[in-house]
């Protein structure tokens, strides 16, 4: 059950016009590097046109700068904002301002439901809590993801494309009584609980958001799965218990190209001789490098997948 209030940390940008686009985007850029993932661009507030009595064609939103609208982190945790709101003003001392507000969680979460709609693959069927699931005769398998504050509701396609991904491997879990299955940056468990109710006998996650910890954990309640979640990375020595040690038959990253690129080599190790690596969030024109890099560490790619822009890559270790 999600905690009662959400908090929001809003950064807005306030140098001079020319100078607004370039910061924002090194904030961002910032954001990124920082791993927040799951940061949202807010609308701009008192824009009322009504469209109706406009005889030309003009893009109102960008004439008054919704480009540079604000953006907007939300978490459960204020103590994360409040660290995260003291960096950035370190970080960024001159051309931004930030703001914190509280608000009911449920209430936060209306906001978002209309977009959130049921996903259907060849396997599964994956749909929010106020939706119906699949029909009882429907051989596919159903995904109740509730997202909360965790970045990955199954609408992005790099998580659709995954999903695909996994589909491959239906065969080989039937063949095998004790496969080892690991999530990294599993946001609100999507992937996770797919490889469960697939037949994973050991399933492992991990992600640095602590919202994604609070929300995967509901979500396998909600899908009566069990697998254990770590806020941490790769290398995982430094956060994985006893019983999450060992290496693992399939190890699925579905992250930014930027922080793939800078542990792909702690993804290989953590494969078990033949193990196999899907890695997601590659945009198509990265993924020649991203190639190059998974080589370096003993990876090859035996197929790949692509979807709106976005490449999913299925490495082998040698």
């Amino acid at each position: 059950m999600a905690p009662k209030h959400t908090y929001e940390l809003q950064i807005a940008f306030i140098a001079d016009s020319e100078a607004k686009a370039h910061l924002k985007e090194q904030v961002k850029s910032w954001l990124y590097a920082n791993g927040e993932e799951s940061f949202v661009e807010g609308a701009l507030e008192d824009l009322d046109i009504d469209h109706e009595f406009v005889d030309t064609e003009r893009n109102f939103y960008q004439e008054l700068g919704g480009e540079l609208s604000p953006i907007s982190i939300y978490s459960y945790d204020i103590e994360h904002l409040q660290t995260l709101h003291a960096k950035l003003m370190q970080s960024f001392p001159q051309g931004i301002s930030c703001k914190q507000k509280s608000m009911e969680t449920s209430v936060w979460l209306e906001g978002w439901k209309e977009s959130f709609k049921p996903i259907r693959t060849d396997s599964f069927y994956l749909y929010p809590p106020w939706e119906k699931g699949p029909e009882p005769a429907s051989s596919l398998i159903p995904l109740i993801i509730d997202p909360g504050m965790a970045f990955g509701t199954g609408q992005h396609a790099t998580t659709q494309v995954c999903l695909k991904a996994l589909e491959n491997f239906t065969e080989f879990v039937k063949a095998s009584t004790s496969l080892r299955f690991l999530d990294v940056g599993t946001g609100s468990g999507v992937l996770s609980i797919a490889a469960k109710k697939m037949g994973f006998s050991t399933v492992h996650a991990c992600d640095i958001d602590p919202n994604s910890i609070v929300a995967s954990k509901a979500n396998a309640k909600a899908n009566q799965v069990d697998f254990s979640v770590w806020k941490g990375s790769v290398p995982s020595s430094s956060f994985k218990t006893e019983e999450q040690t060992g290496s693992y038959d399939l190890v699925v990253a579905n992250i930014l190209f930027v922080v793939l690129e800078k542990i792909i080599g702690d993804l290989a190790a953590e494969l078990a001789p033949q193990g196999k690596l899907i890695l997601s969030g590659i945009l198509v024109e990265q993924k020649a490098k991203m190639l190059e890099k998974a080589a370096e560490h003993g990876l090859s790619c035996s197929k790949e997948w692509e979807q709106s822009d976005w490449s999913c890559l299925y490495l082998e270790k040698k």
